[in-house]
C-alpha cells in the first residue's frame, strides 16, 4: 500500500451508510498525481503527547455541536464526473449545477449531463463489471450540485495553508468579517510514529448568534500514515466557500485511505442557527 494523494475530481454525495471504494478515475489518477502541499501536511505532523490540544480560545458558554449524520430523507446530491451510477440510473434526471474551476476561481452554473456505458478497470470495487458511467459537459467542473438552493454566478472562497490537520494543529481564518478556527485533537498511538486514536477535527466561530465549538469530523482509530508512509486514514478539507450564499463558508471534506474513500459535504444554510454547517450529503 501507499500514501494516497487527491487528485482534482467531482464527486457523487448523497446519504448513505459506508465508505466508498475508489472508482476507476480515482484509482488511474492517484498514481500519476502528486500534491506539495499535502506532503508537507504529512511533514509537519507533530510528535506530540496524548490528546494534544492546541491553543484554542472557546468561551465557556460555546455550543458544542457534535452531530454529523446525514438525513436519510435528503434530496441532496453531489456528483463526481466520471462516476458509475448503474444503481442510481435516476441520478442522471435531475437538474444539475456545476461548481467549475476557472482561471483561479469558482463559479457555479447550470450544466448538462451525458451518459456511457463502460468497464470498470482494475482496482476498483467493480473491477470487470459493466457500468454506467454519468459526467459532465462543462471541461472545468469539479463538483456537480442537485438539491440546494443555490444561484450562478462567482463562487468566494477560503484558501487555508493546511489541507490535513493534526493533533495540536490549527489555522485561523476570516470570512465576511468573522474569524474561524479550525483545529485538530487527538490520542497518540504507541504503535505507529505518525498515528493517532480518538481523533476530532473541530470548527469555532461566533456566527448565527452563538459561539460554536462545532465537531465535523472524527476517528475513533488510526488516523495518520506509518513510518513507511502507508495511509492510516486521512480527514483532507478539499474546498472551503460559500456554495449557498449565505455569507458562511461552506465545507468539502475527504476522508481517504489506502483503498476506500467517502466525501463529505458540509452546508450552513441546511444547519440554520442550531450549528455553523451541518452535513448534508456524504458518497
Amino acid at each position: 500500500m501507499r500514501l494516497v494523494i487527491l487528485p482534482i475530481f467531482i464527486l457523487i454525495l448523497f446519504g448513505c451508510n459506508s465508505k466508498k471504494v475508489k472508482t476507476a478515475q480515482q484509482v488511474a489518477e492517484t498514481k500519476a498525481v502528486s500534491s506539495s502541499d499535502i506532503q508537507k501536511d504529512i511533514q509537519s505532523a507533530p510528535l506530540n503527547p496524548d490528546d494534544t490540544i492546541p491553543n484554542v480560545s472557546i468561551p465557556a458558554d460555546a455550543i458544542r455541536v457534535t452531530d454529523d449524520k446525514v438525513d436519510s430523507t435528503s434530496n441532496i446530491h453531489m456528483l463526481w464526473n466520471g462516476d458509475g451510477i448503474e444503481r442510481t440510473p435516476a441520478l442522471s434526471k435531475l437538474h444539475w449545477k456545476a461548481l467549475t474551476y476557472k482561471k483561479g476561481s469558482y463559479y457555479l452554473q447550470d450544466t448538462k449531463i451525458k451518459l456511457k456505458s463502460a468497464r470498470y478497470p482494475e482496482g476498483t470495487e467493480e473491477e470487470g463489471e459493466i457500468g454506467l458511467f454519468m459526467s459532465a459537459i462543462d471541461k472545468d467542473a469539479q463538483y456537480l450540485l442537485s438539491g440546494l438552493n443555490i444561484v450562478n454566478g462567482p463562487v468566494d472562497t477560503v484558501l487555508i495553508k493546511k489541507k490535513i490537520f493534526y493533533p495540536g494543529q490549527k489555522e485561523i481564518f476570516s470570512y465576511k468579517g468573522i474569524t474561524y478556527t479550525l483545529y485538530a485533537t487527538g490520542h497518540k498511538m504507541d504503535s505507529v510514529k505518525k498515528g493517532y486514536n480518538n481523533y476530532k477535527l473541530f470548527l469555532t466561530a461566533n456566527v448565527k448568534g452563538h459561539t460554536f465549538n462545532q465537531l465535523i469530523a472524527s476517528a475513533e482509530t488510526y488516523f495518520g500514515d506509518t513510518d513507511d508512509a502507508e495511509v492510516l486514514s486521512f480527514f483532507q478539507i478539499n474546498f472551503i466557500g460559500d456554495i449557498d450564499g449565505d455569507n458562511i463558508p461552506d465545507i468539502i471534506i475527504m476522508e481517504l485511505g489506502n483503498f476506500w474513500s467517502t466525501t463529505n459535504l458540509y452546508v450552513s444554510s441546511i444547519a440554520g442557527d442550531t450549528a455553523i454547517v451541518k452535513k448534508v450529503a456524504f458518497f
